[in-house]
């Protein structure tokens, strides 16, 4: 949980491999039923793999926090507070739902961040809850874990989803802010 000053993303992502998720607030009704419950099950996996679990929102460190408890995500999935928005916005991620009385917000994203390089990358339509879902990005991770692991790891491959395509290319050095 995310409480006090605060961090970079240095701070928060240099020397680690996370599974950042992006969603658009704690305790809204699709983030609180399903999201979130959905990666405090399954966060085990994803350790599994190497990757630390990592939610953020546009919302202040005292809401994650709580969001955190009321679902039991402690020492499974890192709940981050965005309250200005400026992590969601650097990664291209903030969307306007005044229309919806929300204000500035994420979209949902979920993303591989390799010592603060951005390596995987899905993003839902803000009409939609489909890549992203706890089960889809397992296996979209399962399809790039293949892909890494094959004899040619330094060329460009992509595996298809049912409609979802994978592409794994040469490490890219985009970095995030």
């Amino acid at each position: 949980m995310v409480q006090g000053a605060p961090r970079t993303t240095a701070e928060l992502f240099a020397g680690r491999r996370c599974m950042l998720v992006s969603v658009p607030g704690a305790f809204t009704t699709i983030c609180d039923a399903v999201h979130l419950p959905g990666f405090v099950d399954k966060a085990h996996e994803f350790k599994q793999r190497g990757l630390d679990p990592v939610f953020v929102a546009v919302n202040d460190s005292a809401v994650m926090e709580a969001w955190g408890e009321v679902h039991g995500a402690g020492g499974k999935v890192e709940l981050v507070g965005d309250g200005n928005g400026e992590l969601t916005r650097a990664l291209g991620l903030l969307v306007d739902m005044s229309v919806k009385g929300m204000g500035s917000r994420g979209k949902r994203a979920a993303m591989i961040v390799d010592d603060l390089v951005v390596t995987w990358l899905v993003i839902d339509t803000l009409c939609e809850f489909r890549s992203t879902r706890v089960e889809s990005v397992l296996e979209d991770l399962y399809a790039v874990c293949l892909l890494y692991t094959s004899d040619a790891a330094d060329e460009e491959d992509s595996v298809d989803l049912g409609g979802r395509r994978i592409i794994k290319k040469k490490k890219s050095r985009h970095r995030t802010p």
